[in-house]
């Protein structure tokens, strides 16, 4: 396991063997992002990225509306969008919501499924994002518990 510090805020473990992605590959895997962490595993499918919103627009809004904006973008952006179910866990001691869902990849017929988790801390708000192969998702599903369990401020 390797730990490292997101955003100055937390503590995080992750297996050895997700790659802890470059601005490069954020920027091309995601558009320009300057606020965003990502990791990588290529080989058992796995994407997870964190995102953090501070200063007066995370201070005046709640994690149920950065959620809802999630919702909104990923349905327009992405092809056969669906919501599954809505969430709800602790992170680092935090009530997090969110929701699992699913989608075709575009340009290739596979299907990904994933999970959205939103919640507060300090004024800021902290997104944290995973996808995986549809087939490989229960699997993948327990290193993606295992993270967010670490997670600790």
């Amino acid at each position: 396991m390797q730990t490292m510090m997101l955003f100055d805020a937390f503590s995080i473990a992750y297996p050895d063997d997700l790659k802890l992605m470059s601005k490069e590959e954020l920027d091309r895997f995601f558009g320009c992002n300057t606020n965003r962490y990502g990791f990588l595993h290529t080989d058992k499918h796995i994407v997870l990225t964190w995102t953090r919103q501070k200063g007066i627009l995370a201070m005046l809004t709640d994690t149920k509306s950065v959620v809802n904006g999630a919702y909104h973008k990923m349905k327009r952006n992405l092809p056969e969008f669906e919501k599954l179910e809505n969430t709800q866990r602790m992170i680092a001691g935090q009530n997090a919501v969110g929701y699992r869902f699913c989608f075709k990849a575009k340009n290739v017929a596979v299907y990904q499924t994933g999970d959205v988790a939103v919640f507060k801390y300090k004024g800021s708000i902290y997104a944290c994002a995973f996808y995986t192969h549809d087939n490989l998702y229960d699997e993948n599903h327990v290193i993606y518990d295992d993270i967010l369990r670490s997670v600790q401020p």
